[in-house]
C-alpha cells in the first residue's frame, strides 16, 4: 500500500480545517480551541480518504506524516484566528477615523488639551508641583475643566499664538502618533501577541490533534 494520495489528502483536509477555524473566529468573535482537535479528524480522515489513490511512499510512514500535518494545521488555523482579530482591530479604527482624527475646527479643545499637557511636562521638570482639580485623573484629562487654571490658561495663549499653518501641523502630528500607535499595536499583535495567545489548553487540543490524526491515518486501508 502506497500512501502520497493519503498525504495530499491530509493536507487537503488541515486545509479545510484551518479555513473553517478562521471562518468560526471572524463570524463570531471567539477562538474556540477544541477545533484543534476537530482539525486533527479532518487531517486523519482525509489521508484515510487519499490513500485509495496510492502512488509515492510506504504506507507505514502515512501516520506520522498525518499527524505532523494535523500540527501545521492548526498552527495555521491559530495564525489565521489571531490575524483575523488584527484585521478587525484596523479595520474599527478606519472605520472610526473621525472619532479618532483631530481637525482644527471641531476639535480645538483637545487640540489645546496636548498642549496643556506639554506644559504639564515642562512644570514636572522643573520641579514645579501640579494642582489637579479634584477627582480628575490627569492620564484621562482632554478639556478645560480638566486642567488647573494656569495651566489651561498658558496653553489657550500658546495656541492662539500659533499661526494658522502651525496649528494644522499640531493636529497633523497628533493624527500621525494615533496612526503610528495604531501601527506598532497591530506589530506586537502579529508578533510577540501571537505567541501569548497560547496556552496550556492548546497544547492539549494540539495534542490530542495529532494523536488523532495518526490514529485515523493508521486505520487506512
Amino acid at each position: 500500500m502506497r500512501a502520497m494520495g493519503g498525504l495530499l489528502g491530509a493536507v487537503v483536509g488541515g486545509m479545510i480545517g484551518a479555513a473553517i477555524w478562521g471562518a468560526i473566529v471572524y463570524f463570531t468573535g471567539y477562538e474556540i480551541g477544541w477545533i484543534a482537535w476537530g482539525i486533527g479528524g479532518l487531517v486523519g480522515v482525509g489521508a484515510q480518504m487519499g490513500v485509495r489513490t496510492g502512488g509515492g511512499v510506504p504506507n507505514a510512514t502515512l501516520p506520522f506524516m498525518a499527524a505532523g500535518v494535523a500540527l501545521l494545521a492548526v498552527l495555521a488555523g491559530k495564525y489565521s484566528a489571531v490575524e483575523i482579530g488584527i484585521r478587525q482591530f484596523e479595520a474599527g479604527v478606519a472605520g472610526n477615523s473621525a472619532e479618532v482624527m483631530f481637525n482644527l475646527s471641531d476639535d480645538e479643545e483637545e487640540l489645546i488639551s496636548y498642549v496643556a499637557d506639554g506644559i504639564v511636562v515642562e512644570y514636572e521638570g522643573a520641579g514645579r508641583s501640579v494642582l489637579w482639580p479634584l477627582g480628575v485623573d490627569p492620564d484621562e484629562a482632554y478639556e478645560e475643566a480638566d486642567y488647573p487654571n494656569e495651566i489651561w490658561s498658558e496653553a489657550t495663549q500658546r495656541w492662539q499664538a500659533m499661526s494658522a499653518s502651525e496649528r494644522q501641523t499640531f493636529a497633523d502630528d497628533i493624527n500621525q502618533e494615533t496612526r503610528d500607535m495604531v501601527g506598532e499595536i497591530a506589530s506586537y499583535m502579529r508578533s510577540e501577541g501571537f505567541i501569548a495567545t497560547f496556552g496550556l489548553f492548546d497544547l492539549l487540543w494540539f495534542g490530542l490533534a495529532m494523536v488523532t490524526a495518526w490514529k485515523i491515518a493508521n486505520d487506512s486501508e
